[in-house]
């Protein structure tokens, strides 16, 4: 049986890695992914997915390759963490706690995001002209891939290390 706190782990990837699982209604209320989830019975894995994707403003059903990752990565960690395919529902709950279950979801986290995407996608996100800070996330990480560092300057430095210690310098 899988870690109580599994469940927690498993809302970390659909949550802050890949920003899914929540939203907010047009009334203002948020919402998560724990209201589609029923009181009891058996949930499965893509059952699990469909309703993070139902949570969020994301259709379940865009083709976009990044929420094809994004499908079989919380997929794979629904697995991981809940301990198989299918699992109780019950095991599908946040620990006791006074705090409502919108309030401890995981902080999305746009630049673990972001590392999850192509360069063409990235790429795609700084023409959208709609949200700015989408923009500026992808540009940041855009920027973050082109300044590596050197991989040849370590390689270089034990070469010549060795090249004075072997007296060929």
């Amino acid at each position: 049986m899988a870690k109580k706190d599994g469940f927690e782990a498993l809302m970390r990837v659909v949550a802050a890695e890949w920003c899914l699982g929540q939203r907010f209604e047009p009334d203002g209320e948020p919402t998560d992914v724990t209201r589609f989830i029923p009181p009891s019975g058996d949930v499965c894995a893509d059952e699990f997915v469909r309703w993070a994707f139902e949570a969020s403003s994301v259709r379940f059903d865009d083709p976009a390759p990044r929420w094809q990752r994004a499908k079989a990565e919380i997929r794979a960690a629904f697995v991981t963490y809940m301990g198989g395919e299918t699992v109780d529902a019950a095991r599908l709950r946040w620990a006791e706690s006074d705090l409502p279950d919108y309030a401890r979801m995981p902080i999305s986290d746009p630049g673990a995001f972001a590392r999850k995407l192509t360069k063409e996608e990235l790429e795609g996100e700084m023409k959208v002209q709609e949200d700015w800070r989408d923009r500026l996330v992808a540009q940041h990480e855009l920027e973050r891939r082109a300044h590596r560092p050197w991989l040849w300057a370590p390689a270089l430095a034990c070469l010549v290390f060795l090249a004075w210690n072997w007296g060929w310098l």
